[in-house]
């Protein structure tokens, strides 16, 4: 008869693979536990599961039958092994989220010399003299004193382009300029480059302040707003807006509406008194800056941001692995690098139209593509949604989700987001825990009108490609916010017979943003130096005291009544919500076409933007 029962020594080896066993049990319940990310029922599941295992294990450690022995020890060895395997992976997501946060912003004045100045370092400007535009903002100031133990000479200016005609003459050496101006100068002039060199950087780094809301997002609709930098590298510095997304995300109907907002929507700039400015020059003041003025726009509340620099888009694709992607036309576009050189075809991508595997550089060559006819900034748009869908159906596969800890590396370089990471972690545990796919839908802004228009940051370019946003398809993203809090609010809902007005899913007006219903009332009546841009609260006054004075005829039928009404219209807060009746506003129907740009107006290319 054999003996049933093991010898020491096998005994020890068996309760060395048990020991290990139990070791990545409880690595990966700790793993589970800190990251958040697994619901706490399936937790205990697991636990209790793996308990059970370990159990029948040590259970059959009392026969010494060969084959048992193996398959025992085959058994706690791969469960180890997968354990441990997942409980890094684990830690690696958890690592990767860890480094999301919100990115300072960066804001730089350069010192600008004529290339054929001789100068190349600033320090060859000592006791030379340098010219400023005196604006009284914080960036100038803080340039100055980084710079004032140099023994420059300081000359100021009313404006940049009186500085820059001293400059070039030599009645000055050099001249503080910000990279917002140089930028601008440089894509609206091709010769600006060939004339003047940035040959010092100041760098103004302020801290971003929490502006995230406390939305609890696993039951909860909320908003996102994505800022792509039209620009390699992290997303630190400030600069151009070049894609302007919303994202409105109902995690109680897993769906995500994404809304392009066009890059050259006319609007607010809160830092030019709101006179009117391109969507995406107001990159340069920061996501906030941004976040508030399309808040003031839809009517909506923003709760996070996501700003990105076009090199995460190229990473994040690369690691994927390559996205597919069903491409809509023939084009040619510059590298990510704006390579053009050496021949149409050289330093550039060209792609031709059907489904097709695209890389990080084709993708984005596709995201950014606006200048073939009939494409314009709409079909950019579309492109753009169908990037972020194709990335996130390759994300949710297998071959995705064993590359999520790499995504996340990239993402938390090349990212700046508000969202705390608790927040991303409970929405990934809810989502874990409810197992329902999304789906995805899109909305394009397309009934405005493209016109050239003065730009508030944009001095001395004379009127830039715009695009006057129509008020119906804000009050159409309106209602679709409304829309993700309906079931919230059914038990609330009553009629008021008195005021059905209120029931109309209108967007609250902005009575500084220029649409094309409203286009005339709100120019003439907030922005009357339009043609010579001037801070509004200069100009309105200036024509009050023009008005009261012609009625000196003393005649009694002109009398008083007329004139005094006259100069309190532009005086009257509400007055740019009643200019939306006009049925022929003068809105030039120019069509959105950007190549028209070019040849209509030097001062707005394909760069300028």
């Amino acid at each position: 008869m054999k003996n049933r029962y093991v010898k020491p020594t096998n005994q020890k080896i068996d309760l060395i693979f048990l020991i290990v066993l139990l070791i990545s049990v409880i690595y990966f319940v700790v793993e589970c536990i800190i990251g958040g990310f697994i619901p706490n029922m399936y937790i205990l599941i697991f636990a209790l599961l793996m308990l059970a295992i370990f159990g029948a294990l040590f259970f059959t450690m009392r026969y010494r039958d060969n084959k048992v022995t193996i398959a025992r020890r085959c058994i706690a060895g791969i469960l180890s092994v997968l354990l441990v395997f997942c409980s890094i992976f684990m830690g690696r997501i958890r690592s990767g989220l860890q480094g999301f946060s919100p990115s300072q912003n960066v804001s730089v004045m350069g010192v600008v010399v004529s290339v054929d100045s001789g100068y190349d370092y600033v320090e060859n400007l000592q006791d030379k003299t340098l010219g400023y535009v005196d604006n009284g903002s914080e960036l100038t100031n803080y340039a100055i004193n980084e710079l004032s133990g140099n023994g420059f000479i300081w000359k100021s200016y009313e404006n940049v382009d009186t500085m820059m005609a001293d400059l070039d003459v030599r009645n000055i050496d050099a001249v503080l300029m910000s990279l917002q101006d140089y930028t601008m100068r440089s894509n609206s002039d091709e010769t600006f480059t060939e004339k003047y060199k940035m040959i010092h950087e100041i760098e103004m780094v302020e801290d971003v302040e929490d502006t995230a809301n406390e939305v609890d997002i696993t039951n909860t609709p909320f908003t996102v707003f994505i800022s792509g930098m039209d620009d390699l590298g992290v997303p630190d510095y400030n600069g151009l807006s070049d894609v302007n997304m919303l994202l409105l995300v109902d995690p109680n109907r897993h769906h995500v509406e994404m809304i392009s907002i066009p890059r050259d929507s006319y609007v607010p700039n809160p830092q030019a008194g709101n006179y009117p400015d391109k969507l995406t020059h107001l990159g340069w003041l920061g996501p906030d800056a941004m976040v508030n003025t399309l808040e003031s726009i839809f009517g909506i509340e923003i709760d996070y941001y996501a700003k990105v620099s076009f090199s995460s888009l190229i990473e994040i694709v690369d690691t994927l692995g390559d996205i597919e992607v069903d491409v809509q036309l023939e084009f040619t576009e510059q590298n990510e690098y704006r390579e053009m050189g050496g021949g149409y075809f050289v330093n550039t991508i060209h792609l031709y139209p059907g489904v097709q595997t695209l890389n990080g550089s084709e993708a984005l060559a596709y995201a950014r593509h606006r200048h073939t006819e009939g494409w314009g900034d709409s079909g950019r748009n579309y492109a753009q949604q169908q990037i972020i869908e194709a990335i996130v159906n390759k994300t949710l596969t297998l071959e995705g989700v064993a590359k999520v800890p790499e995504l996340l590396e990239v993402a938390s370089t090349y990212v700046s987001t508000n969202m705390p990471t608790e927040y991303i972690n409970k929405f990934v545990n809810s989502q874990i825990e409810k197992m329902q796919p999304w789906t995805f839908s899109s909305t394009t802004m397309l009934n405005g009108l493209g016109d050239m228009q003065i730009c508030a940051s944009a001095e001395g370019s004379g009127p830039l490609w715009v695009y006057l946003l129509n008020q119906d398809d804000i009050n159409n993203v309106y209602s679709q916010y409304k829309a993700m809090f309906e079931e919230e609010q059914l038990s609330d809902f009553q009629f008021d017979l008195n005021d059905m007005t209120k029931y109309v899913d209108a967007a609250p007006v902005n009575p500084y943003l220029v649409t094309v219903q409203n286009f005339d009332s709100v120019m003439s009546t907030y922005f009357p130096s339009y043609y010579g841009y001037q801070a509004p609260a200069e100009e309105v006054p200036s024509e009050e005291p023009v008005q009261p004075e012609e009625p000196t005829t003393g005649e009694e039928e002109p009398a008083a009544p007329i004139e005094p009404e006259t100069p309190a219209e532009p005086e009257t807060p509400a007055e740019p919500e009643t200019p939306q009746e006009p049925s022929n506003p003068e809105v030039p129907t120019e069509p959105e076409d950007p190549q028209e740009e070019t040849s209509t107006l030097p001062s707005a290319p394909e760069g300028m933007e």
